[in-house]
């Protein structure tokens, strides 16, 4: 290493392993190691009153030799020196805070041990008058540090809890909107923050919330500029404050609806097509090439099924990549979302949505993924290997039609349930109906909107496995009659802890009736280890075996528990 000339040539053989002519001779010579580029991806963990945790990553450019220590600046301090450890991201736990004191870390990376008396180095935190500031901070210390990273702000408070896939809480989701709901007049966010208190009675444990940021369409389904949080459904002040009131009062999480697979720009170019985006800034590099709209996309090919409501973003390109990323860390962190939504999931590649989540601490994820097919929903989640789920569109339309017939054989799929909670329950979210469901003219809603057939798709989805997610309208709607009812099926789930992985044991599948018996704290279930016993449609039945009482019932179904 260092001042050291090199020389190469090379020589070519055939197959009969004959040596060839040398090629001419070049000299290289080697230099002194120059410094590491800075750390990338500094981002917060986890933080409380009493610590933060952060990680990086390690520098695209090592500098010529390798990184042996990194640097922790706190506030323009020195703070620490870390190991770097082959193979294992770099990470540091910040003992030292102050409850509700804000935090500013900075990264470098070294090639050789600290020398002695360095902590009384100091760097700039915060933008200066001297705009180069920063450039002669990092480049004008140590021979031997690399460049800094860019800054992250965390403040020492208590983090907002995460739910988790497959966590065995009986969680329910509730879908804390319709598709008119960005018209209300007095605000989406402030309706729903005055429901909060129902919402926690019913047992609800994360509320979906529409796509927060500015779009072109009301609803928030054709996102423009993602840093602006001001929509028709309120303004970013009025949804932190929702946010922050169903964590802190009611200890709910908040699901952000997240649209990433298309997006609409904000100025046309040269040629007049829409391919100009700001906040983040992009161009026509980051549409797909064969977009629907006839732009000029400069990006690679779509990895999913095209959408012709926007250009496709190209997800292979890794700007488009690290800037989802930081987005979603901006909501998580900044904002306050705890679990995430993935809009048109089926419109790009589950290794970057995998990605994604995995970017931000693997929160509650359900993609959607719209697809009747139970195998294909499973290759999806398998895909995805534990970091998000699927809304169950096979139980849906499966369910959806053995409710309205009343003949419930196709619910049996060769001795599972005939859906994705049949093979995969700890990664399917079911539900009878949502915001497209309830709209779009190819579909008609679960029962023709009958209150009955309503309710035993809630008597099944609620004493079921995976997570059930139930409709705004149902909740909020339907009546005093219908909301008795759910908060009865709530009851039942949170009561006996029925979770995504509960064992299930199907006892009648036939004209007129489904029967089953689960098991809440067991992914097996008989009979007579049964906790909770269910049947829908028009015969009678009752379980087998004793002290079974009725926990709630309604025209052709029931609930009994023990």
């Amino acid at each position: 290493m260092g001042l050291t000339t090199y020389r190469f040539h090379v020589k070519a053989f055939n197959y009969l392993e004959q040596e060839g002519a040398a090629s001419e001779k070049i000299a290289v010579r080697t230099g002194e190691p120059g410094k590491p580029s800075a750390p990338c991806e500094l981002a917060c963990t986890g933080h409380g009153q009493k610590s933060i945790q952060i990680t990086w990553k390690a520098p695209a450019d090592h500098g010529g030799a390798p990184i042996r220590y990194y640097r922790i600046y706190k506030n323009g301090h020195h703070l620490a020196f870390v190991s770097a450890l082959a193979g294992t991201i770099p990470s540091f736990v910040d003992d030292t805070v102050t409850p509700t004191e804000l935090c500013t870390y900075r990264v470098s990376a070294w090639h050789n041990l600290p020398p002695a008396g360095c902590d009384e180095t100091r760097i700039p935190m915060k933008p200066s008058a001297d705009p180069f500031d920063w450039f002669k901070a990092s480049v004008g210390r140590s021979p031997i540090e690399g460049l800094l990273s860019e800054p992250l702000g965390v403040k020492a408070d208590d983090m907002l809890q995460m739910p988790r896939l497959n966590d065995a809480k009986p969680h329910i989701l509730l879908q804390g909107f319709n598709w008119v709901s960005s018209r209300n007049p007095y605000g989406w966010y402030r309706v729903v923050k005055n429901k909060l208190p129902d919402i926690k009675r019913l047992g609800a444990s994360i509320i979906w919330l529409p796509p927060p940021t500015e779009s072109v369409a009301a609803e928030g389904y054709m996102p423009t500029r993602w840093y602006n949080l001001n929509s028709k459904y309120g303004s970013q002040e009025d949804l932190k404050t929702l946010i922050r009131t169903a964590a802190d009062d009611y200890n709910l999480s908040c699901c952000v609806d997240v649209v990433v697979n298309h997006r609409s720009a904000t100025k046309q170019d040269k040629r007049g097509h829409w391919t100009v985006f700001e906040d983040p800034h992009w161009g026509p590099w980051a549409i797909v090439c064969n977009n629907l709209q006839g732009y000029k996309g400069e990006g690679g090919f779509d990895t999913g099924t095209r959408v012709d409501c926007a250009p496709d973003l190209d997800h292979t390109n890794k700007r488009v990549q690290e800037d989802v990323k930081k987005w979603l860390s901006w909501l998580v962190r900044e904002i306050g979302y705890t679990s995430i939504r993935l809009d048109m999931a089926g419109g790009y590649g589950v290794a970057f949505q995998k990605s994604y989540i995995d970017s931000v601490d693997r929160p509650f994820t359900v993609g959607e993924y719209w697809d009747g097919c139970t195998e294909t929903l499973a290759n999806y989640v398998r895909a995805g290997q534990g970091s998000l789920a699927a809304f169950d569109f096979a139980l849906y339309y499966v369910l959806k039609r053995c409710v309205e017939s009343q003949h419930f054989h196709e619910l049996n799929s060769c001795g599972r349930i005939n859906g994705l909670i049949g093979l995969e329950p700890q990664l399917a979210v079911t539900f009878i109906e949502n915001h497209d469901t309830d709209h779009l003219d190819y579909c008609t809603t679960f029962g023709g909107g009958n209150l009955d057939a309503v309710l035993q798709g809630y008597a099944f989805l609620l004493t079921h496995p995976g997570v059930p997610s139930v409709y705004w309208n149902h909740f909020s709607d339907y009546g005093p009659y219908c909301k008795e009812k759910l908060q009865e099926l709530c009851d039942v789930r949170v009561g006996q802890g029925i979770h995504s992985t509960s064992g299930i044991f199907m006892s009648r599948t036939e004209e007129g009736l489904y029967a089953a018996y689960i098991s809440s704290q067991s992914c097996y279930c008989r009979p007579d280890t049964a906790n909770v016993a269910m049947k829908i449609g028009f015969k009678d039945w009752v379980p087998e075996g004793h002290r079974w009482k009725i926990a709630t019932f309604g025209k052709n179904y029931c609930v009994w528990t023990r």
